[in-house]
């Protein structure tokens, strides 16, 4: 089943960002939840829908990567591109299937 997204909507400095964080951090060392948490930040630019979807794309494959493997080196690791998804060496099923 899916769930519903939600959106966290408040003035700047209130504490959304550490709430995100937090959160985060919670799900993420329990995968015996079965949560894979996912966290994109957009930012106040223009893009094409090509640019988002690649970064949004770039940005979830390497959280659930992370989250399967429970690596938060990972997680932070700026420098993942798409491509490294497929490359990257794995026996997890899901991340296969992911693949």
């Amino acid at each position: 089943m899916g769930s519903w997204s939600t959106a966290l909507i408040a003035p700047r400095r209130i504490g959304k960002t550490v709430l995100l964080d937090r959160l985060v951090n919670m799900v993420f060392y329990k995968p015996e939840n079965c949560v894979a948490p996912f966290y994109f930040r957009m930012k106040r630019e223009k893009k094409t829908l090509h640019k988002f979807l690649l970064e949004y794309s770039t940005s979830f494959f390497r959280q659930y990567i992370t989250y399967c493997h429970q690596d938060p080196v990972l997680f932070r690791d700026s420098s993942f591109k798409l491509e490294d998804s497929l490359e990257y060496r794995s026996e997890h099923k899901a991340v296969q299937l992911a693949k």
